[in-house]
């Protein structure tokens, strides 16, 4: 998984999540999460940044900003953070704690829209099996 290169401790441990159910969730509902048309040459210069990889990332790692902030938003659901806690929350595997850090503003502004398009598009619950 992709994500592990991202887990500070495991994906499990980070997100509470198997990392085969969130490689699901990448594959099933990226496109619904993010503007591909828009990351296009001549599109949104703020959504083709977000295909970029972080500068802690060599760009051959194959990781974006986009998973970097779909990441964020499980890590973010499983652990609740809270005050201090919350700076711990937006470390990642490969940062250099204290140096290298996503921003509380990039959080609020990027991550947190984000998780509220993903509770908008994920569909798994089947009524049926009640």
């Amino acid at each position: 998984s992709i994500f592990e290169k991202l887990a500070v401790d495991s994906i499990k441990d980070d997100t509470g999540y198997h990392d085969y159910v969130v490689d699901y969730i990448w594959a099933r509902y990226a496109p619904d999460l993010f503007d591909i048309e828009a990351a296009e040459p001549g599109g949104d210069d703020n959504v083709r940044a977000n295909y970029r990889s972080p500068p802690w990332y060599h760009p051959d790692e194959g990781i974006t900003w986009n998973h970097v902030h779909f990441y964020l938003i499980l890590v973010y659901i499983h652990l609740n953070p809270k005050g201090r806690s919350f700076k711990r929350m937006l470390l990642l595997r490969g940062m250099r704690a204290g140096v290298e850090y996503i921003s509380e503003s990039r959080f609020k502004d990027r991550i947190r829209p984000l998780a509220g398009r993903l509770s908008d598009v994920i569909d798994e619950i089947d009524y049926s099996a009640r």
